[in-house]
């Protein structure tokens, strides 16, 4: 029977150079196979790059708005997913004077599979990915769906812009 065991094993991937042994017939071993880890299969941000209307300055504050959707397969209900968010580089594109530091971001929903949410408050942006949602994964395959706003704090101290300012955003998606 062990021998059995030890074929059907060495035809799954990842357990190949299983050999059988005879082994005394009251010895028993305990065998514990660690499921496939998850993968991000897919993942769309939009709109990429995220535009501010910054013309009065003084008016309402300045805000964008990004939604990111990602699938996980492979999924298994005691792993975890977490996302992070970063700029690429400290500036604006078409507003040079604005340091990505003058950016805030918030969490504002997540949906999707199984359970999970955003962290509470908002977050400075910099180079460094700073985690703003994060949950638990679907058996197998999970749809989510997470929709950030960003905020230019402070912005009255900036210049009007008659054309839109864009930031790229980078997420950082993991699931283990």
């Amino acid at each position: 029977m062990l021998a059995a065991l030890a074929c059907g094993l060495a035809a799954i991937s990842g357990f190949a150079g299983v050999t059988a042994q005879a082994q005394p017939a009251l010895r028993s071993q305990q065998v514990s196979v660690r499921p496939q880890a998850a993968a991000i299969t897919f993942s769309l941000a939009s709109p990429s790059p995220v535009s501010f209307t910054l013309s009065d300055p003084d008016a309402a504050p300045a805000a964008g708005a990004s939604t990111l959707i990602w699938l996980v397969t492979g999924g298994a209900t005691v792993s975890s997913w977490n996302v992070a968010v970063s700029v690429p580089t400290g500036t604006f594109s078409g507003c040079p004077e604005i340091p990505a530091s003058a950016i805030t971001a918030q969490c504002s929903s997540v949906t999707g599979q199984n359970t999970g949410g955003c962290n509470t408050g908002t977050f400075t942006l910099g180079t460094t990915p700073v985690q703003i949602a994060s949950g638990t994964e679907a058996a197998g395959t999970g749809l989510y769906l997470l929709n950030l706003n960003l905020f230019i704090t402070d912005a009255w101290k900036y210049k009007g812009h008659t054309s839109a300012c864009t930031l790229n955003v980078t997420y950082s998606i993991t699931a283990n």
